[in-house]
């Protein structure tokens, strides 16, 4: 029979581990924000992929930078500054770098950011304009993870140089998914990649928050979104887009309600479809939202005058603590060296005195020492300085040893800080008109060479 008193405990047991096991799932659903906050943070997530890495993907594969600015804006990407897009160097990241992985969507490592990164800026070709485009950019809604927020930013990825080694295979244009984090810092929403990966229906979100038109399905892995420019006044109805490769035409529905289009926006194609009409239509540059305005081109030359100034730091403080040292051991054998003569000189005094008193006669006639043998048995041997100063001179050389190698560690960061410096002044700085149509902004192009 079961015992009274137990068997309720059972399902106590039960009901209180059921309760832990489960209890954590239930914040994965819908994030508890309000309406202004979902927009900050879905606006914040879209500017950070459809244009901080953007930019910052194109400044690595631009070949209009130093290697010394390159590798700033690089390292700068996932530590912590003004510029860090992704949450740390542990973010993985699929690999695309590789053009056979576009083609198979298949067999491709996961690669830590900086690798990842590295990767690029190793083997892929560079050039002088944007070669890599991020297009058809829209976001999921908000959903609550274990610790913070998060958003799923599904965009098109379409690298048009080739790589160095395999300049015979082309890219094919990717599909992909960045998970962003939201955490909240004063008043202010930021928001961090997390991870990119290849795009998968599966794990896609489904549905997007507040949204003013129909949701929009996930897009197929070989298919882009397709956006079409807002109704205006003159244009009230859909038009239809004709496909290459069926010749039919099917009505294009837009599916990013959450930042409002600009005009002009440019009509996205399939990939590996090219559009019909390869002519490029020349119209004026789209009105581009603050929120949406690229880097300023002279942020890389900050951070060099910036790590500059740091290694000059670096360089005063360590020849300035190389000095103290050496002076405090060259300060300290003095004083030992003036103690040790001191000591010398008292010894001496007392052997002539014992000398004096050995040849002296006693009350007999005959010398003291007579009886004694060897005076030398009896006369006092100074130290040697290491016995005498010890542990004084022992800690005066290594303060000599220490010295040097602070002067040898400043020395390094000094000459890092001359080298940086004579870089950025004897750089050529240019300024030419600049029109980017894929990323829908135009202006002046400031190029900084060494």
């Amino acid at each position: 029979m079961y015992n009274q008193k137990e068997f309720p405990m059972r399902y106590l047991y039960l009901i209180v581990f059921w309760v832990l096991a489960v209890y954590p799932s239930f914040g994965q659903g819908k994030a508890n924000l309000s309406s202004a906050e979902i927009a900050e943070i879905r606006g914040a997530a879209r500017k950070l992929v459809e244009t901080h890495l953007n930019d910052l993907l194109n400044t690595i594969a631009s070949d209009g930078m130093g290697e010394i600015s390159r590798r700033v804006v690089l390292v700068n990407s996932f530590l912590p500054s003004e510029s860090q897009i992704f949450d740390g160097p542990g973010v993985i990241i699929e690999d695309d770098t590789n053009p056979e992985y576009t083609i198979k969507k298949s067999g491709f490592p996961d690669l830590k950011v900086q690798t990842y990164l590295e990767n690029l800026n190793t083997f892929y070709t560079k050039s002088e304009n944007y070669s890599i485009k991020i297009t058809g950019v829209y976001v999921s809604e908000v959903m609550q993870g274990p610790n913070f927020p998060y958003v799923l930013v599904h965009y098109n990825s379409y690298f048009t140089n080739t790589r160095r080694n395999q300049t015979n295979t082309k890219y094919a244009p990717v599909n992909r998914t960045a998970e962003l984090k939201a955490e909240k810092i004063g008043n202010q929403w930021k928001v961090l990649i997390t991870g990119i990966r290849y795009f998968r229906e599966a794990t896609a979100a489904t549905a997007v928050v507040n949204a003013p038109v129909k949701k929009a399905e996930a897009p197929p892995a070989n298919q882009p979104v397709q956006t079409s420019p807002p109704p205006t006044s003159q244009n009230t109805q859909k038009e239809p887009v004709k496909s290459p490769a069926t010749k039919t035409q099917t009505p294009v529905e837009k599916t990013e309600p959450v930042v409002p289009e600009t005009k002009n926006q440019e009509k996205l194609s399939p990939p590996g479809n090219p559009p019909a009409d390869k002519k490029e239509v020349v119209s004026k540059p789209a009105e581009k939202s603050p929120e949406l305005v690229p880097k300023k081109s002279t942020e890389a030359m900050n951070a060099l005058e910036i790590k500059a100034q740091k290694y000059q730091k670096q360089s005063l403080m360590y020849k300035g603590g190389a000095g103290l040292a050496v002076v405090g051991a060259v300060a300290t054998y003095f004083v030992l060296n003036s103690s040790y003569s001191g000591y010398k000189t008292a010894i001496k005094k007392n052997n002539t005195s014992l000398e004096t008193w050995w040849n002296a006669n006693d009350v007999n006639g005959r010398p003291n020492g007579q009886n004694f043998g060897s005076i030398d048995n009896y006369k006092a041997q100074p130290k040697s300085l290491i016995a005498y100063a010890t542990p004084g001179i022992y800690i005066a050389g290594a303060a000599i040893v220490g010295g040097a190698a602070l002067w040898i560690v400043g020395s390094s960061s000094s000459k890092k800080a001359k080298d940086l410096k004579k870089q950025l002044s004897t750089g050529k700085l240019s300024i030419s008109p600049h029109a980017a149509w894929s990323q829908r902004y135009a202006g002046l192009s400031i190029r900084y060479q060494f």
